[in-house]
């Protein structure tokens, strides 16, 4: 595969996690109402997002207590940075701001209601 194919590839395989992301939350919401769905939703970010940024940080090679370098760094390589157009405003030396532009998942939830 040559780099092109291989970003392809790469941005493929971010919309089908997002899909099987979106399938199974409708699922949930269908049968036990959106409650429970947001329950679960929440329920299994907080274990993704740390395992997400774990892998992250070994792949990268962060250092541990890397700082907002690290993090801004980090932030670039989830799996919802290559779908959704995001950017980091207002640097300061102690903080930062992270704007998600657009979401995928807002837009369309925004379309079909």
């Amino acid at each position: 595969m040559d780099g092109n194919q291989a970003e392809e590839m790469l941005d493929a395989l971010c919309l089908n996690w997002l899909a099987n992301d979106g399938v199974w939350f409708q699922a949930i919401e269908k049968k036990f109402g959106m409650f429970d769905a947001k329950r679960c939703n929440d329920t299994c970010w907080t274990r993704f997002s740390p395992y997400e940024a774990y892998r992250i940080k070994a792949l990268l090679g962060l250092p541990e207590q890397g700082g907002l370098e690290a993090l801004k760094t980090a932030l670039q390589f989830r799996l919802y940075a290559r779908i959704n157009r995001q950017e980091i405003v207002e640097e300061k030396t102690d903080s930062f701001i992270f704007r998600m532009i657009e979401c995928r998942v807002q837009t369309a939830h925004q379309q079909y209601h």
